[in-house]
């Protein structure tokens, strides 16, 4: 088995504290990767850990569910009204707050979708995703990674 370096994490030398340690290897496509770690002390001496194989497969489903609802709501004392049709808006963006796709904008009836999110143009990372109704707003994190 033929080893390449891919990266290097600064040590923080001799110390009876448990240190820990990380580095990512970011830029994988399907397949299967073998890893291991070198150790370096200060005169140059070295030793390798143990291998580690990594079999990185695509996702083969996607799902990006909401359930959205509109509740009964008190009009005055003696009625009551409620709408099954509500303004809804949900927005997916990056991690500094920049828009970078509307998924839905419209006016909907009370229920449950699936929303198709298309991300091929998505760089792999941290987005958000808020979802905004008459009287609802919620906003969640997700991990998108290709």
């Amino acid at each position: 088995m033929i080893f390449v370096t891919i990266g290097f994490v600064k040590g923080y030398g001799t110390t009876t504290e448990v240190q820990n340690y990380s580095f990512t290897d970011s830029k994988l496509s399907v397949g299967n990767y073998s890893y291991r770690l070198k150790q370096i002390d200060f005169d140059g001496s070295f030793e390798y850990s143990s291998v580690v194989n990594v079999d990185l497969t695509a996702p083969t489903v996607f799902a990006f569910r909401t359930e959205l609802s509109k509740s009964i709501q008190p009009i005055n004392n003696d009625k009551l009204q409620y709408s099954s049709k509500f303004i809804c808006n949900i927005k997916v963006y990056d991690i500094i707050g920049n828009e970078v796709a509307t998924l839905v904008n419209q006016t909907q009836s009370a229920g449950k979708y699936d929303i198709r999110f298309d991300a091929s143009s998505l760089s792999n990372g941290v987005y958000l995703y808020s979802i905004k109704t008459d009287n609802f707003t919620s906003t969640k994190k997700m991990i998108l990674m290709k």
